[in-house]
């Protein structure tokens, strides 16, 4: 955390912006990891 904050001007609209922005990153990961765990796109790949 230190080392964002040293990246980071000295704005606090910067800081909610680095926390959104890691957010985001975070909730791709998590999705990108839990479709591979189920095998793919199973909903799409019903209607298929």
């Amino acid at each position: 955390m230190s080392l964002v904050l040293l990246a980071l001007p000295d704005h606090g609209s910067m800081l909610v912006a680095a926390v959104v922005l890691g957010a985001l990153v975070n909730a791709l990961v998590i999705g990108a990891c839990a479709r591979a765990l189920r095998g793919g796109d199973s909903a799409r790949d019903q209607y298929t």
